[in-house]
């Protein structure tokens, strides 16, 4: 973003109130005066309250200043689901250095490239999680990378004799409510994830504007079951926001749909976010298993990727009318649909922005704002959404507008009767086939319609005649479909000859990227190849 406009935004929303003059560090103690003796978080082996978090995130501080590092130092952490995870992050956040989240499903490519464009100097990561031996991948960044001053296992942090320090050695807060609080991953499938970063004030408003939304509040138990290396399970409003609220959070450590279950009975959980494909999976272990007690859910949030009117009808089966359509990004803007809301409403849109001040528009391929009601490309502006990415101003230029709009790249078009937003797809997701568009959303809904499919998603594939044939990835009943078979049903909904796929493939699983998302890059892939 253009740095005159970028700062121009910053004052407008500290004037106007929207970015309130305090950091994390300040709000962790406010819930302290407040809640100080309540539990703050749970996670698989042990428990911690609000006041011994920040006692602990204190002394972590003095050690980490004692070592040397300090405000504006950048350090990589590559961790999992634990109370550690935001033990480190607060001490950080109270030092003014700044953690730079990988995810645990990165390796040497991905975390290569996050320590080359944050320029880090420390490397917090796990010593194992899910089978794996990060000891391998630590050594080659610390031999590949002399920039690397600080290395750490996650267990040597959690086991630091810290109790030595006493006040006069924790540090001050050096953060300032305009500074950058983190470094997030982008959320997009193309290559290496961007660096995102969050100042405390924007990351802030998100936080309390998704807690209002999707009722979290003192007295919630939210359940945090996806890895706390993407946004949403940190801001939306996942860690932080449901932390910063008064509620205790339940970090799941597997992300297994067996792990999710048990955990909401075994804690009264009364709030969840989780991506459409594990609620499907808890969808079908409870068709199978039964007996489940999940009385205690009052709000569930469904985001991460796009969903199917005939996934919301089940969804809404199985756990009633708390489930609420989010739509979001790393990069700052989320929107959300109001719990309870009629099924259609809920099934055919996305609800508008939750943080007050957040600005949606719609633009044509020339970014020009197009009226209410027609399809492009989705870009928002407000307190919430971040200005730029960090170290990349390649990837700044093709994605502001001039006047501060982040194009999302996603593809949708607001309801000219109710101002709520309507998200289609991508735009990179759109398939020219011989000069037509095809949206894979369209078809993907009609496909969850067919009685022997279970899960669809469409993609393109390169064709030499066709521009792009359109390519059918799907998990079937017990059921020998084939391309025939398939665009008769097709054909049976009325839809354009244009629009009928060209390539059926049946496939036990999906692949899903580093944070969780169908990957539809892989499957176009693999349609290539197959083609």
């Amino acid at each position: 973003m253009n740095k005159e406009v970028c700062r121009e935004l910053a004052e407008k929303y500290a004037e106007e109130g929207l970015w309130i003059k305090k950091t994390h560090t300040d709000y962790l103690h406010e819930q302290v005066i407040k809640n100080g003796e309540k539990t703050a978080i749970i996670d698989r082996e042990r428990s911690i309250t609000f006041r011994e978090l920040e006692d602990r995130a204190n002394r972590l501080a003095a050690y980490f200043s004692k070592d040397g590092l300090k405000k504006g130092d950048r350090v990589v952490l590559q961790h999992v689901n634990t109370i550690s995870f935001a033990e480190i992050c607060f001490a950080f956040f109270r030092l003014g250095v700044i953690p730079v989240l990988a995810m645990p499903a990165h390796r040497e490519r991905e975390v290569s490239a996050i320590i080359e464009t944050s320029g880090a100097k420390g490397y917090i990561v796990v010593r194992s999680y899910h089978g794996y031996e990060y000891s391998e991948l630590a050594e080659k960044m610390r031999k590949k990378y002399e920039g690397l001053k600080y290395f750490w296992f996650v267990d040597e942090i959690e086991e630091l004799d810290i109790e030595s320090y006493g006040e006069e050695d924790i540090p001050k807060p050096e953060a300032h409510f305009d500074d950058i609080a983190i470094l997030v991953l982008s959320g997009g499938t193309t290559g290496i994830p961007k660096l995102i970063p969050r100042i405390h004030a924007s990351f802030l408003h998100e936080q309390q504007g998704c807690a209002e939304m999707f009722g979290v509040k003192e007295g919630s138990r939210v359940l945090v079951a996806m890895p706390l290396a993407h946004a949403w399970n940190l801001c939306g409003p996942g860690l932080f926001g449901s932390l910063l609220s008064g509620a205790e959070v339940v970090l799941g450590y597997d992300g297994t749909s067996d792990e999710i279950l048990d955990l909401i009975q075994k804690y009264k959980i009364t709030n969840a976010g989780l991506v459409p494909s594990l609620i499907m999976s808890c969808m079908q272990i409870m068709d199978f298993c039964g007996d489940f007690d999940l009385s205690s859910l009052k709000n569930m949030q469904v985001g991460g990727s796009m969903t199917t009117q005939k996934f919301l009808e089940e969804a809404v089966e199985h756990f009633g009318g708390i489930i609420q359509q989010a739509y979001g990004m790393s990069e700052g803007l989320v929107c959300g649909t109001e719990k309870g809301i009629e099924m259609q409403k809920l099934l055919t849109c996305h609800g508008k922005p939750v943080c007050e001040g957040d600005k949606i528009v719609i633009l044509d391929e020339n970014d020009e704002v197009m009226p209410d009601g027609a399809i492009g490309q989705i870009a928002t502006r407000g307190p919430s959404v971040f200005m730029g990415y960090f170290n990349n101003p390649t990837a700044d230029q093709r994605s502001f507008t001039d006047d501060g709009f982040y194009k999302t790249g996603d593809k949708g078009r607001i309801d000219p009767d109710t101002g709520e937003l309507q998200v289609l797809g991508r735009v990179a997701e759109q398939i020219n086939r011989m000069g037509e568009k095809v949206m894979p959303s369209e078809l993907e809904d009609y496909l969850m319609e067919c009685s022997w499919i279970k899960e669809a998603y469409v993609v393109p594939a390169e064709d030499k005649e066709l521009i792009q044939r359109i390519c059918i990835f799907a998990k079937v009943n017990d059921h020998s479909a084939d391309l025939k078979e398939i665009r008769t049903y097709l054909r049976s909904k009325g839809i354009a000859e244009f629009k009928l796929p060209d390539q059926f493939e049946i496939v036990n699983e999906f692949p899903y990227t580093a944070v969780g998302k169908i990957d539809r890059k892989k499957l176009s892939e693999i349609a290539n190849i197959r083609g």
